[in-house]
């Protein structure tokens, strides 16, 4: 199957939002619009997931443990590198030897720093295949009723916050209900998705009203973000979905003002832009500059970073013969 353009498209908006959040903008209506990032980025890893099972095969191929092993290079051993990468940079730059607690605390994921974000992918990831033939199998009504129930259980459970177990599983059972979504989403017909939109615009409205009512003032979705409640998660979907339905037209619009290659790029080298905007953020927060200056230094020079590397692991693969070594540079310096 070709690849879906306007998956890249809508992960490049994914870390757009990422991005400006960790610029931090003075802009409260800014915060709050771009609070479906990492749920579209998980969304879209269940999209994704499906198209790689209907052309791979994955699980057959080579077995659950095979599959295991590609996550890990593609998530986990790109995170060790930047790591080891970021804790060399630190200590050139602020002549310090970096604190080992926190190198180990996010080599194990046990964190809540920006590498977050790839403990989710990669626990979301092994349980795919577990997911995936389960959710196969159900109607839409049925996976309706499944995450009605888990996110009801869930808003009680997830008050327990202080153990391993919390980074592990409770942080991320709603997101694993936005791949389970991601997962379906090429089988629901569009006037299912119409009325899924129109469900979470009213959970959102409801629980916005709610809270403006008991706290007098409008209440961010972030606030009920770490772990993912569900005034955060009806927000989140109501966005998914709303961007799921018009992103064609997202698409024609990026190819008459000649940037879908643009935003097809960075949406394919999502991880590394990622990871290279960490530091610079760093450098940037140190400097009195605005938040749009802040923004265009983060991110470009995370991506003018990442095209470098990239030119560079092309031009190393091409002096390789073995196959294997290919792969594994390209897995995990270009994502």
């Amino acid at each position: 199957m070709a690849r879906d353009i306007s998956i890249d498209i809508l992960r490049c908006i994914a870390l757009i939002g990422i991005v400006v959040i960790h610029c931090e903008p003075e802009s409260l209506w800014l915060r709050q619009i771009r609070n479906f990032d990492v749920p579209l980025m998980v969304f879209l890893s269940g999209v994704s997931y499906t198209l790689s099972i209907k052309d791979e095969n994955t699980l057959i191929d080579g077995g659950y443990l095979k599959y295991v092993i590609k996550r890990f290079k593609r998530l986990i051993l790109p995170t060790w590198i930047f790591l080891g990468i970021y804790s060399i940079l630190f200590t050139i730059v602020t002549h310090k030897w970096i604190d080992y607690q926190f190198v180990l605390r996010n080599a194990f994921f046990y964190t809540g720093w920006y590498v977050w974000i790839i403990r989710v992918f990669f626990v979301i990831s092994i349980c795919a295949p577990l997911i995936y033939p389960l959710v196969r199998k159900m109607s839409l009504s049925k996976i309706c009723v499944v995450a009605t129930v888990t996110l009801i259980v869930y808003e009680e459970i997830s008050q327990v916050t202080d153990s391993y177990l919390y980074y592990l599983i409770i942080l991320n059972i709603p997101y694993i209900l936005f791949f389970v979504l991601g997962s379906v989403m090429w089988r629901v017909h569009y006037k299912y998705v119409m009325l899924l939109l129109a469900v979470s615009v009213f959970l959102y409205t409801a629980l916005a009203v709610t809270l403006f009512s008991i706290e007098g003032r409008v209440v961010q979705t972030s606030v009920y973000k770490y772990p993912p409640r569900l005034y955060y998660t009806s927000y989140a979907m109501m966005c998914i979905l709303l961007l799921w339905v018009v992103r064609h037209r997202i698409c024609d619009v990026l190819r008459f003002c000649g940037l879908k290659d643009f935003f097809k790029y960075i949406g394919s080298h999502t991880i590394w832009i990622y990871f290279w905007h960490i530091p610079i953020l760093d450098f940037a927060t140190k400097l009195n500059i605005s938040f749009a200056q802040s923004f265009f230094l983060v991110f470009g020079m995370a991506l003018m970073i990442t095209i470098f590397q990239n030119i560079i692991v092309d031009k190393i693969v091409q002096r390789l013969n073995n196959k294997d070594m290919v792969n594994d540079l390209k897995i995990l310096f270009k994502g």
